[in-house]
């Protein structure tokens, strides 16, 4: 396979997102974004630049908000931006590098966007996570398209809410006809860019390929649907039955040619199902009893 162009999705902006704040910190990166100190949240049209990969905005009130949530890493002048998707009451699945060992403190954002406009304040919509665990067979020290096992937990200090769905892992023998749905905080849908603002896409049956060798799921993404930068760690869902599971974890992209959009080449995800003793050992080993994937 020839990589002209591979990347993370996990997003890195520059800004202080903190509820106690006292003044807001301007994003020195493309598509400045600047925090609403008093409100605790972003201005929208701050976090719109770019464009994205086929789809539409998650907004409040719509039906499947509560799909995806968003992990926010707070280091001393910047944030780590990632999707992550319930598998227990206090379990959720995310990317392992996601997971940033000089992040001082993770929360979750319980809300669709981390807008002003949306509503989100962070002194309400934002939950304290207890802890982090990155698969140990994820090794950020090899080239991207080498590593494997990028998967990893998150374990809340409370349960989410009752009316946040909690998810099974998807044998990848029942992906069949099914399309995949996919959701994230990122470039996945509309027709503007910008991350913190939920997204949703459909990606076609057939654009959909298994790599079991590898335990990995790869999408093309050359019919302008797919995942992009803050989609990381989202769920790429099946549908087995009338339930949606996930069948993959959202990894990285890469460039088929030189001419591809950053994220118009293809997606590469981790194979959830293959890491199911793994979650099942960490969520007994973390006191943690509800686990959807058994």
């Amino acid at each position: 396979m020839s990589y002209l162009k591979i990347t993370f999705l996990a997003v890195f902006s520059f800004a202080l997102f903190a509820c106690d704040t006292g003044s807001s910190v301007n994003n020195k990166a493309p598509g400045s974004r600047k925090l609403d100190a008093s409100k605790g949240c972003f201005n929208e049209s701050d976090l719109m630049a770019g464009n994205i990969v086929g789809g539409t905005r998650v907004n409040v009130g719509d039906a499947d908000q509560k799909v995806a949530v968003l992990m926010i890493g707070a280091k001393s002048e910047s944030l780590v931006f990632c999707t992550a998707n319930a598998i227990g009451r206090r379990v959720l699945l995310t990317a392992a590098h996601c997971i940033d060992t000089t992040v001082a403190k993770y929360s979750i954002a319980l809300y669709p966007s981390i807008t002003c406009e949306s509503g989100f304040k962070a002194q309400r919509n934002l939950v304290a996570v207890q802890t982090v665990v990155r698969n140990g067979g994820y090794d950020e020290s090899l080239e991207i398209q080498d590593r494997q096992d990028d998967i990893a937990l998150i374990f809340l200090k409370d349960d989410l809410p009752a009316d946040y769905p909690i998810f099974k892992l998807a044998n990848p023998d029942d992906l069949r006809d099914s399309d995949m749905y996919l959701y994230g905080y990122g470039r996945i849908g509309g027709d503007q860019g910008g991350t913190g603002m939920l997204r949703r896409a459909t990606l076609l049956n057939s654009g959909i390929k298994i790599l079991a060798a590898s335990k990995k799921v790869e999408i093309d993404q050359s019919k302008g649907t797919g995942i992009c930068q803050g989609d990381s760690g989202g769920a790429g869902f099946i549908k087995v039955g009338d339930d949606l599971q996930i069948l993959g974890v959202n990894s990285y992209v890469f460039k088929r040619s030189s001419e591809d959009d950053l994220c118009g080449g293809k997606g590469v995800q981790t194979m959830a199902y293959a890491y199911k003793v793994w979650i099942d050992e960490e969520i007994k080993k973390n006191g943690t009893i509800d686990s959807a994937t058994r």
